[in-house]
């Protein structure tokens, strides 16, 4: 479903330390543009250049961001590229598996 749509709305309802929803990657993975509703956690976002991102509760700014990317299908192509490359090389899970396989086969005794 996400691969049909033109975009997601991707939102985090309450602040929680670290958190970042697990649909962001799987946006990312269907090449789905998306646009993000809390800019504190949305650095994934921003550093994959896979989507927009607005303030939380600022509805006028979402709408617009919303519009931009139902305007504009280049730029949801580019997004959605991004998004795709995003997936594939940095939240790669094999390759993420492996870097904390490293880290923690390093930090046993030899």
């Amino acid at each position: 479903m996400l691969a049909a749509a033109d975009a997601a709305l991707i939102t985090l309802g309450m602040s929680i330390p670290g958190a970042v929803p697990s649909k962001i990657y799987e946006a990312m993975a269907t090449s789905c543009r998306s646009c993000w509703w809390r800019r504190r956690t949305a650095r994934r976002v921003q550093e994959a250049g896979c989507g927009l991102t607005v303030a939380p509760g600022c509805a006028a700014d979402l709408r617009a961001a919303y519009m931009q990317l139902a305007l504009d299908g280049a730029r949801r192509g580019q997004l959605g590229a991004a998004g795709r490359i995003a997936a594939e090389t940095i939240y790669n899970r094999d390759r993420i598996a492996e870097r904390l396989d490293h880290f923690l086969t390093q930090l046993l005794p030899k």
